[in-house]
């Protein structure tokens, strides 16, 4: 039986991945091995390879990240579900033919260049990650997914300066919406994100004050890339860690008795640029 002591607050992990690294290659075979037979079905209805590719090395990484958090289950024992909407759910191994529910949660996203796995504790989780699109009609998506008041302080900005702020915009309110258990399918132009301040916030609809209990995180790791996760705390403050995966020592698959000491991760930081901590209840 699976058994923890819950710590005093949030703790997330955010493991991000290029595909197009030498890690990424190097893990490739291993995290197909560790997928299911449902999640190899999910894989194979993709056309493009480079779909398959950064599907594999996102769920791969998503049970080694788990594993890391929980060096009791192997990856390959980690029983992963969809709930309405997309979310990913998480429970622990089968015992008496019935997955054991665990504390863990989880959120993916991806691109052709990036893969990012948020893993959390306690409280609501959520992460987007999206490419800066040159060729993208800034006033078309500005009129999808902004507020009125949005959508002035963006015109207000110089017209160079307006693209990454719309995705500043975009991924905010798709890691939130994530974090909510709705993705994209939540009233995006009714919530109201601030990025002025010290700290972003989000007005929802028909409030006249923020919404309480979340922290929100951005940064580029490169310049056309950005990355925005979304927190509810619960009983305490919250702890966000950076991670990659290793290169692994050797080209063989985990086994299921040597996973855990297999899972390794380097702690990183690349250069933050759009930061906001925990808005106090």
């Amino acid at each position: 039986m699976i058994t923890t002591t819950p710590p005093a607050g949030t703790i997330a992990d955010l493991w991000t991945l290029d595909p197009r690294s030498d890690a990424a290659r190097d893990r490739y075979q291993e995290y197909l091995s560790l997928l299911s037979s449902t999640e190899l079905q999910r894989m194979h209805r993709f056309v493009a390879p480079q779909r398959r590719r950064v599907y594999v090395l996102g769920h791969g990484m998503a049970r080694t990240a788990l594993s890391a958090r929980r060096q009791d289950v192997a990856p390959s024992d980690w029983q992963l579900g969809t709930a309405p909407g997309g979310r990913p759910t998480v429970h622990g191994p089968l015992a008496g033919g019935r997955a054991r529910a665990e504390e863990l949660r989880l959120s993916l996203s991806h691109t052709d260049t990036l893969v990012a796995c948020l893993v959390t504790n306690a409280g609501a989780g959520g992460v987007d990650v999206e490419t800066v699109d040159p060729g993208a009609d800034v006033p078309a998506l500005a009129g999808m997914i902004l507020t009125d008041l949005e959508r002035d302080r963006l015109n207000a900005l110089p017209l160079r300066a307006q693209r990454v702020e719309l995705f500043r915009y975009w991924t905010l309110k798709e890691a939130y919406g994530k974090a909510c258990g709705v993705g994209l399918s939540m009233p995006v132009r009714r919530h109201t994100f601030h990025l002025g301040g010290p700290a972003v916030v989000v007005q929802p609809p028909d409030r006249d004050t923020v919404a309480r209990g979340w922290s929100f995180s951005q940064w580029q790791p490169a310049d056309n890339q950005i990355i925005a996760v979304a927190l509810r705390a619960g009983s305490g403050p919250i702890q966000l860690s950076l991670r990659q995966p290793d290169r692994p020592t050797n080209s063989k698959p985990c086994s299921q008795n040597s996973a855990a000491e297999q899972v390794s991760a380097t702690a990183v930081r690349p250069p933050i640029r759009y930061r906001a901590e925990q808005h106090a209840a």
